[in-house]
């Protein structure tokens, strides 16, 4: 089993990037809420226009700017209500764990569990790789966050 002391520092750095990440959704929340499908379609175009100058078969940039062109505005509600949702449970989880509330890691877990479980129906319905990554990433979230839990308790 790997060092307590070096798992517990992954952990911390992960609650960081998980509510910096919370944070991001807030703001990719709002910019979805206060602008037009065609007005993200040119942002995203002009964000990878020297990449796709560079390389025009850049997997990332394409498939990025291919979907902006394919928004539509359920889609785009859709997400930016999923966004805020996900980046105040994330804010909240953040604080809760970052000042080790022991009474919200079960939360947490459980919170971390049904988005992935969420993530992974959405993958069944529309594949991404992007989206598998996000999978694994919150499964090892999870699975730090055990081992923080156990040894919380333990102190």
């Amino acid at each position: 089993m790997p060092d307590k002391k070096i798992l517990h520092h992954l952990y911390r750095m992960i609650i960081m990037v998980k509510g910096l990440d919370g944070f991001l959704d807030l703001i990719g929340s709002l910019i979805l809420f206060l602008t037009t499908s065609s007005t993200l379609t040119w942002i995203v175009e002009k964000a990878f226009q020297h990449e796709l100058i560079q390389d025009p078969q850049d997997l990332i940039a394409t498939y990025l700017v291919s979907a902006s062109h394919q928004l539509s505005l359920s889609t785009q509600h859709f997400g930016a209500v999923y966004l805020l949702v996900h980046g105040v449970i994330k804010i909240g989880l953040f604080f809760a764990l970052y000042f080790e509330e022991q009474r919200f890691y079960p939360y947490a877990i459980v919170l971390l569990l049904f988005f992935i479980f969420y993530q992974l129906f959405r993958q069944l319905l529309h594949f991404s790789i992007i989206g598998s990554l996000l999978i694994f990433f919150d499964m090892g979230i999870v699975i730090l966050l055990w081992f923080e839990y156990g040894n919380s308790k333990k102190r």
